[in-house]
């Protein structure tokens, strides 16, 4: 459902959280009563408008917020990139391994061919 407009009654308030409530439609205009605002978190809610401009304390409150978000966007998205990378490199070593093991069974079989030749050279000639 929507915010509260009652929530700009609380002029008083220091820090307002209300992350991942489903809130829908327009962000009140009374939130720019909070005047007082230091901390604004909206995360994970479906607003369609933007937050009021009528309190300077709202908007940068807001664009704070915004900015951490973004920086935590880009460094998931970074992660993303690199998780991406670590993933087909891991892919290259888990192949290149497969040949070393192939190429081991043959270096074992040939090892176990000379030892018989070895031995066969080395055993008395009756």
């Amino acid at each position: 459902g929507p915010l509260p407009a009652e929530l700009g009654a609380l002029a008083a308030l220091h820090h307002l959280y209300i992350d991942n409530n489903n809130f829908t439609g327009e962000i009140s205009s009374t939130l720019a009563n909070l005047t007082n605002l230091k901390n604004l978190s909206l995360y994970d809610n479906d607003f369609i408008t933007e937050v009021p401009s009528d309190s300077i304390h709202t908007r940068e409150a807001v664009r704070e917020y915004l900015g951490i978000t973004v920086q935590k966007q880009a460094m998931v998205e970074k992660l993303e990139a690199e998780i991406k990378e670590l993933k087909a490199e891991n892919k290259k070593i888990k192949a290149e391994n497969e040949e070393l093991k192939a190429e081991n069974k043959k270096l074992k079989t040939e090892n176990k061919r000379l030892n018989v030749m070895i031995r066969s050279l080395l055993r008395p000639i009756a």
